[in-house]
Order: C-alpha cells, then sequence, then structure tokens
C-alpha cells in the first residue's frame, strides 16, 4: 500500500477548513475534516493514479471530496503520495475567473 503524506500547507488548509465549518458548526467540523482525511488517505493509497491529472508537467492529481479539492503527487520511486494543498471548489473557480483576465 501507498504512503500518503501531508505537506505543512495541506495540514494548514485542513485546519483553515475546519476553522471555517466551526463558525457555522463547531461539533460537524472536526468530524469533517477527519472523515475527509480519512476518506482520501484510504482512496489514494489504495489508488493512487486513478484520479485524474491537474498539471501533467508537474504530475499533480485531483482528488474531489463533497465541495474540496485535494491536490496531490504521486511519487513512483518512493511509492508516495504527497498531499499538496486542498482548496474548496469555489477558490478554485474564484482563482480560474482571475487568470482570465
Amino acid at each position: 500500500m501507498v504512503k500518503v503524506l501531508l505537506t505543512r500547507k495541506a495540514k494548514l488548509d485542513l485546519e483553515t477548513i475546519e476553522h471555517f465549518i466551526s463558525e457555522d458548526n463547531p461539533a460537524r467540523a472536526r468530524n469533517f475534516c477527519e472523515e475527509f482525511l480519512h476518506r482520501a488517505v484510504e482512496n489514494l493509497a489504495t489508488f493512487p493514479c486513478s484520479h485524474p491529472l491537474y498539471n501533467k508537467e508537474k504530475n499533480i492529481r485531483r482528488f474531489v471530496y463533497r465541495d474540496y479539492n485535494l491536490y496531490y503527487q504521486y511519487d513512483t520511486s518512493k511509492d508516495s503520495v504527497y498531499i499538496l494543498h486542498i482548496l474548496h471548489a469555489s477558490v478554485f473557480q474564484n482563482m480560474l475567473l482571475r487568470n482570465q483576465k
């Protein structure tokens, strides 16, 4: 099974998500983040290449869970997945719109 590691940036992203959700529903915030991370790790450890390439040059793939996009790289030489970034889909859409101007 592939090893799945969170980068410092991904950990900060997850903390930000938890903080945002806790403003409306503190009880759900922790539970959601744990569920999200569990699903992502389970899926990426088993099927690291099953998600579409987001950036072919940098070998970055995108895993989607509910309204969140998780970006990761799979290093075949180390048999490891590195979770790079976790963004809400609306943030991703806003980034695309900004780049089109």
